[in-house]
């Protein structure tokens, strides 16, 4: 049953989540990319304000149109946070390799 302002999509529950996960890694590794590249440039703080405005508000129009019934926000949540855990394992990597090589 559809209801108002619930995305059609999301009654596709297999293809819907497939969508979701890889938008959501799309944003989360753009916002990474966007912190680094602007990583000690003048106006970063604003910088850092605009993109955690762009995550909020993606989230909040994602749970907004998801169904109620829905409880796999715990994927969306892994693919929000892997460029970044991803991002911290590779410079712990980098930093042990270059110690261990001293």
């Amino acid at each position: 049953m559809d209801t108002v302002g619930r995305a059609i999509y999301a009654f596709q529950k297999q293809a819907y989540y497939v969508f979701l996960f890889s938008n959501t890694l799309a944003l989360s590794t753009s916002v990474l990319v966007i912190m680094s590249l602007t990583y000690r440039f003048p106006f970063h703080l604003e910088v850092c304000f605009a993109t955690a405005s762009m995550l909020v508000t993606y989230a909040s129009a994602v749970f907004a149109v998801t169904p109620d019934e829905s409880f796999r926000f715990r994927y969306i949540l892994i693919a929000s946070l892997g460029p970044f855990a991803l991002r911290c394992l590779i410079q712990i990597f980098k930093k042990y390799r270059s110690l261990s090589s001293n």
